[in-house]
């Protein structure tokens, strides 16, 4: 009796916790950042951040042009607009590398990187710099940045050649090379691009929704540092001249560290086109897509 009464209270408990569990709140990522092309014009001075978080990029010293047309990437193929530079000196990215109030904030421990993207050649006039994320306080700040390969025998276009992450205020820096990531784009090309952030555990890469490198990270980012300097086509306001040779649809980053479900299912997405056309699919408007 003893022993059924054991067994009782055990399924009691067990339905207990089944309950607990599914009433629990799951966290969900939220998009802080989106820099969508779709959202300019033209005569736009900055790119606008049309997530929650609001703000703007303003562009440096130039900007790159804004274009329009079909993109082609991940068996999809849908009309979107994108930035383009054509020369150094064109980005969006805080005057003098400094906060300033209209100009996003954010606060991250884990994240994930999204990026529409493609490399158009080599070099424009030094080593380039696709993307750069970091807080302020330059003894002390977390930073993020992509590097892109030059174009020369050494180094051909086409690659991502270091993805970097650090917090110099604990000594902590990693830097993750094509060897081991495997962001091969390839030039003129249309690609998504994921990269995803778990503080002090791992750091996962993809391309075109596949997983192309996962490696440990011993990197902790303190979630209290607000992230607020940015820069899309170079890393900083004083690195213009290290100008990204390509074209960027758009870049999210959400505040957690996604699937590679969660990233396939962004990746449907599409971007942001107006109209997508899935490989062995009949067309759907972009507008029912988002709804599926």
């Amino acid at each position: 009796m003893t022993h059924i009464m054991t067994q009782t209270s055990a399924r009691v408990v067990l339905s207990a916790f089944l309950i607990l569990a599914l009433a629990a709140p799951v966290a969900v990522a939220e998009l802080v950042l989106h820099f969508d092309a779709n959202t300019q014009e033209k005569g736009d001075d900055a790119w606008a951040n049309s997530s929650a978080v609001g703000g703007a990029v303003p562009h440096a010293d130039d900007k790159p042009g804004l274009e329009e047309g079909m993109i082609d990437v991940a068996g999809m193929s849908f009309n979107s607009k994108y930035y383009t530079a054509t020369a150094p000196r064109q980005s969006f990215v805080n005057p003098n590398s400094e906060p300033a109030d209209d100009i996003p904030t954010v606060f991250l421990e884990n994240y994930t990187m999204g990026i529409l993207v493609r490399i158009n050649g080599g070099l424009l006039e030094e080593e380039h710099q696709m993307l750069g994320i970091q807080s302020d306080a330059p003894e002390a700040n977390q930073t993020s940045r992509i590097w892109v390969s030059n174009g020369d025998a050494d180094n051909p276009a086409g690659n991502i050649t270091t993805v970097n992450v650090m917090q110099p205020a604990i000594g902590l820096r990693e830097d993750y090379r094509l060897e081991d990531h495997g962001l091969s784009l390839g030039v003129g090309t249309w690609r998504f691009v994921h990269i995803a952030f778990e503080s002090g555990i791992a750091i996962d890469f993809y391309v075109d929704g596949e997983l192309t490198g996962s490696l440990p990270s011993g990197v902790t980012w303190d979630p209290e540092r607000p992230m607020n300097i940015h820069a899309l086509f170079c890393h900083s306001f004083r690195e213009q001249h290290r100008t990204f040779n390509g074209s960027i649809a758009y870049y999210k980053v959400w505040d957690e560290y996604l699937t590679e479900d969660q990233i396939n299912a962004d990746m449907a997405a599409g971007g942001g086109g107006t109209s997508v056309e899935p490989g062995d699919k009949v067309t759907t408007t972009w507008g029912n897509l988002k709804t599926q």
